[in-house]
């Protein structure tokens, strides 16, 4: 799941356990997002693809900002990738897989 919204206090209680980061885009809009999608797997495997998950996103994002403010994308190419990226992760449901397959 994915919201993007201003990053004002008042959203605070709404974005309880998204994680969050600020749009590269506008430093006045975040981009919060979880992957909450119903998954097979023991509890440990679940819990440990979520983070893998997570982590996938926030690596995708250190290098998409890098390229945007080098001018190598387009505010419209990142807006899309992450929302392609994050997305994409969300239909992912076998942790086992998400283990041993994204990183």
């Amino acid at each position: 799941m994915i919201l993007r919204a201003e990053n004002t206090k008042e959203k605070g209680e709404a974005l309880r356990g998204y994680n969050i980061m600020a749009d590269a885009t506008d430093i006045h809009t975040i981009i919060a997002f979880r992957f909450d999608q119903e998954m097979t797997g023991t509890e440990k495997q679940i819990d440990y693809a979520r983070s893998i998950l997570t982590d996938k996103v926030f690596k995708a994002y250190e290098i998409a900002s890098t390229q945007l403010s080098n001018k190598q994308m387009t505010a419209k190419e990142y807006r899309n990738g992450m929302i392609t990226l994050i997305d994409g992760l969300s239909q992912l449901t076998d942790a086992k897989y998400i283990i041993d397959h994204v990183r």
